[in-house]
């Protein structure tokens, strides 16, 4: 360890011994953008989530009442399998992972288990123990900063508004990428599930995601907003070099993550230059969230109702639901929609130039 990261180390833990949750102030926010050192994150992320609140134990019961065990023990073998923490199937860490999942599953029976949801979770206990990222996992869930229940619950509500500001954007913005993808019919949901579901885990350089992470739990959601059009706007010139959809996306989501061809300082400095403009443009937040978003019910109250057989034992239903009907048209028709949009056509463009004055 050098000299230079040994003082960022004692600024760090000094700032943390005096924080103030309250009272967020901009030397914070200049060293969060610098990135917080690797060595006190887990203690910087508990404290931006404000977790040492609201951690209480409500586990025990998770393992009895589940009705996700069988599906969140299969996924959670798939998390991460590069890193050595999750590389051993039933390791401590994937041990963790399930138990953690298993009981979000009971404590929030209206969202109950989304497969996203994994990855969220594992992030957080890379650097927690289990009952931090179990409390750290709702406040994402349910905290008006990050409201991830509408991204999770049924129907996927929040998604489908991420996707339509994120096109609006790209219209707007990036007009001629906006067009190639609607030429080669690149809807951006079939890049872009990881970016909103998992926050740009396995979408780009590990080193890299973490620097956003460290953003977005200081920031949110517009975060997560101005990262999808970085990605889009750093490497659009390589992008409309690309001839059809499968080179299209396979640049998006196996290239990039291999190699983002920009350091994590030059990346994240233009994605903080893009969170000020997409302001100032007023674009740095998609509309307010719909009522569907949000949980209905208290969290935490047992329903101990009699259970089906096929719940109880955890088989997936056969049929789909009305919500999820739906939510599959959505999907196959919004090339159609993007083609008859006005966003599609002659909305008024903000010159590249003028955004990044």
């Amino acid at each position: 360890m050098t000299k230079i990261e040994i003082e960022r180390d004692k600024k760090w833990m000094k700032m943390l011994t005096h924080w103030n949750p309250k009272r967020p102030n901009e030397k914070l926010r200049k060293r969060v953008f610098k990135g917080i050192p690797n060595k006190v994150r887990w203690l910087a992320w508990k404290k931006l989530l404000n977790i040492e609140d609201t951690m209480d134990k409500n586990k025990e019961w998770a393992r009895k009442y589940s009705t996700e065990a069988r599906q969140i023990d299969s996924d959670v073998n798939r998390q991460f399998r590069e890193h050595t923490m999750y590389r051993q199937r039933y390791g401590i860490k994937q041990k963790s992972l399930f138990n953690i999942l298993n009981a979000y599953s009971v404590y929030n029976p209206e969202l109950g288990y989304c497969q996203g949801m994994a990855g969220v979770a594992g992030v957080l206990l890379l650097y927690m123990d289990e009952e931090e990222a179990f409390w750290s996992l709702n406040t994402l869930m349910i905290d008006k900063k990050f409201e991830m229940h509408g991204l999770f619950v049924e129907g996927f509500p929040k998604l489908t508004r991420l996707l339509e500001h994120h096109d609006r954007i790209c219209a707007k913005l990036l007009r001629k990428l906006h067009q190639h993808f609607l030429k080669h019919n690149v809807d951006s949901i079939l890049y872009s599930l990881k970016w909103f579901f998992v926050i740009f885990v396995e979408r780009v350089p590990f080193s890299l995601s973490l620097r956003i992470w460290d953003i977005y739990l200081m920031d949110g959601e517009p975060v997560v907003v101005a990262m999808a059009f970085t990605i889009l706007w750093l490497h659009r010139n390589e992008l409309l070099r690309c001839k059809d959809m499968d080179t299209i996306i396979e640049y998006l989501q196996v290239k990039l993550y291999k190699d983002f061809g920009y350091s994590d300082d030059f990346v994240i400095e233009t994605l903080e230059s893009t969170m000020r403009n997409l302001r100032r443009h007023k674009l740095h937040l998609p509309p307010a969230p719909k009522k569907n978003e949000k949980p209905v019910r208290p969290l935490g109250q047992l329903n101990e109702q009699k259970l089906d057989f096929n719940k109880t034992v955890g088989h997936r239903r056969i049929d789909f639901s009305e919500n999820e009907r739906e939510s599959f048209e959505i999907v196959k028709t919004r090339n159609r929609v993007h083609r008859s949009s006005p966003y599609s056509s002659t909305p008024r463009r903000i010159g590249v130039a003028e955004f990044f004055i």
